[in-house]
Parts: C-alpha cells; structure tokens; sequence
C-alpha cells in the first residue's frame, strides 16, 4: 500500500509528493521533498485511524512547523519542526485510560 500500484482518482495527492492518501493520515517521512516510502507508512496510518476510533473524533494534527526568531538568518526566522506526538498531543490526551 506504500507505492502506488494504479492510478485511482478517488484519492487526493500531495503537491509535496506524488504518494496518495489523506495528509492527516501520512506520517512526516512522507511529506518531505525526497519521501522515504516503507511499511513504516501504512503502520503509522494505522496508529492515526485507531487514535481516531479511540477519541471518536477527525484526526486533526498541529502545525508541523513553528516560527522561531533566529538572528543567524537572512529573514530572521527560522521554522522548526514539530514532533508527531506533540502535534497530535490533544486527541492523545483524549484517549480513555
């Protein structure tokens, strides 16, 4: 499920990425410029579908970056990424003990 097998216009496409799916879904390997395809994607899609079954609700991640003041830059920002689990900290909260 990793690769893509045949073209179905059912599912949305990254402009990142040609992978398909839904991006809340996609773990952050696959998001990148130069994505990195491996069970690992289908495994972490399958954690997101069974937090949502957990909390009953959409998934709906946190921004992937932050804007930070960095001196050091010509812009004087700079975008840090953000952890899978802190980006989806809310709805991990959420799951009954």
């Amino acid at each position: 499920m990793s690769k893509i097998a045949a073209s179905d216009s059912s599912m949305t496409r990254s402009k990142v990425t040609q992978c398909p799916g839904t991006l809340v879904y996609m773990p952050p390997e696959a998001l990148c410029p130069k994505p990195s395809y491996s069970d690992k994607i289908d495994t972490f899609s399958i954690g997101v579908l069974l937090l949502q079954i957990a909390t009953r609700k959409f998934p709906a991640p946190g921004e992937a970056f932050v804007t930070k003041t960095d001196p050091k830059s010509p812009t004087n920002v700079s975008y840090v990424p953000v952890s899978e689990v802190d980006r989806r900290k809310l709805a991990i909260d959420e799951v009954p003990a």
